[in-house]
């Protein structure tokens, strides 16, 4: 049983406000969050384990909480994308439902007009892939105009290893957009310690030489490393 009960809100800076999440271990508490959609850490013990297990976020160990896990968890609960990395140009963030209409965009723009996906379904996506794999496809934003996506980048998992996809706006192309994206990306795929040792390939059409030339410089610029690309030609 926990000696120490917990029951406060952790505040911090967030952009340009303070954000609150409650940590507690107080099932009343918790579940009166949850209904309010209050950000919410449960603090677990052997003795609480259980029935706190309604709550989507929990610590063992309230010392574990950090500000980038205070962050995450009041991202997730308000439906905010996650920024991922930024570049000299690039800003890369999660997708979110707000991105319908600039996905639809994009994937118009290089000729698949069947394209439809529902801002539901964008917003899930958050738990259902990055959650669970802590890796997906990411929104690729200009830096100096973040609302402006020029494109789609990141992982995605296949049999026996983890496919590294892009797509650029055809009025982005032949300015390097992709190759500082994807570039980042494999950066960070390789200090992450939790993805695991899959290898990871870039599967291009025999057609598109842009993409296999582009595949190629990448290959060049992670070797000797664990995630250095393979080029598969289709």
């Amino acid at each position: 049983m926990r000696e120490n009960r917990v029951n406060k809100f952790y505040k911090q800076k967030f952009n340009t406000r303070e954000i609150s999440v409650l940590v507690s271990d107080e099932e009343e508490s918790l579940r009166k969050a949850l209904k309010n959609r209050i950000p919410a850490i449960a603090c677990i013990g052997e003795d609480t384990e259980y029935k706190l297990s309604f709550v989507p976020y929990a610590v063992e160990d309230e010392g574990a909480i950090d500000e980038d896990y205070l962050r995450f968890v009041y991202c997730r609960t308000n439906g905010i994308p996650l920024e991922i990395a930024r570049t000299e140009r690039l800003l890369i963030r999660e997708l979110c439902a707000d991105d319908r209409e600039k996905t639809r965009k994009v994937f118009l723009d290089n000729g698949e007009d069947a394209f439809s996906i529902s801002g539901e379904e964008l917003q899930s996506y958050s738990t259902r892939v990055y959650d669970l794999y802590r890796y997906g496809y990411y929104a690729v934003c200009l830096l100096e105009n973040p609302d402006i996506m020029i494109g789609i980048a990141g992982f995605n998992r296949q049999k026996g290893c983890i496919e590294l996809g892009y797509i650029i706006r055809k009025e982005y192309r032949r300015q390097g957009y992709a190759f500082e994206a994807c570039t980042e990306l494999l950066n960070l795929y390789e200090k992450d310690p939790t993805v695991g040792e899959e290898t990871v390939t870039i599967i291009i059409s025999k057609d598109n030489f842009a993409s296999l030339s582009l595949a190629k410089k990448l290959k060049d610029r992670m070797a000797g490393s664990r995630i250095c690309p393979e080029i598969k030609v289709v």
